[in-house]
């Protein structure tokens, strides 16, 4: 909304910048609390568990509200929807890469906790649950999201934290057909998948 201009209308009247941000994470928040609660309530309706059932909702509620706090402080950082986008897949693809290290071998187990993917497999739902592990996971939304506010009052509408060089010289080479132009536009995401 920001990058389109569209941010402005809002900010045009007595809206703080933090309390947008605020008020966007607390309807994603609800969002994915929504979601958690119908599955826990779908899978103890399935008779699963009841207990196992809520820790896992509050699980997927956790996990879910966790990446939206990293996708708003990325959105907080670069001004530039694409930039925000590769930072915030960026720190997915690591968090992602720690946990792979911590299942690899017992010795790095300890990684396990540093990584919201590490905190879900630590609660063993399902297989003698434990619930310690929903404190990073619910407290890490709350921070992500006080730190996306934070950083949306301390700069202005359009700029970003992270002042990128906008004065680079245009890279034209490989441009010269339309094929060479598609391959410059899409091999980042064809590299992703």
């Amino acid at each position: 909304e920001e990058e389109s201009g569209r941010n402005e209308l809002v900010l045009a009247g007595p809206v703080r910048p933090g309390r947008v941000v605020a008020t966007t994470l607390a309807v994603v928040g609800l969002a994915c609390l929504l979601l958690g609660t119908v599955t826990a309530a779908a899978l103890a309706l399935s008779r699963t568990g009841t207990t196992d059932s809520v820790i896992y909702g509050a699980a997927l509620a956790g996990f879910t509200a966790t990446c939206a706090g990293i996708a708003a402080v990325a959105a907080q950082i670069h001004a530039e929807r694409r930039r925000a986008v590769q930072l915030a897949s960026s720190v997915f693809a690591a968090t992602y890469l720690i946990r792979v290290a911590a299942s690899s071998t017992d010795d790095r187990a300890w990684l396990g906790w540093v990584t919201p993917f590490g905190w879900v497999d630590q609660l063993h739902v399902y297989a003698g649950a434990r619930w310690y592990p929903l404190i990073p996971l619910l407290l890490a939304p709350i921070l992500l999201g006080a730190a996306a506010v934070i950083l949306r009052t301390r700069r202005d509408e359009g700029s970003s934290t992270v002042v990128a060089d906008e004065h680079a010289k245009s890279d034209l080479r490989r441009l010269g057909s339309p094929t060479a132009l598609a391959w410059r536009g899409s091999r980042g995401g064809l590299a992703g998948w």
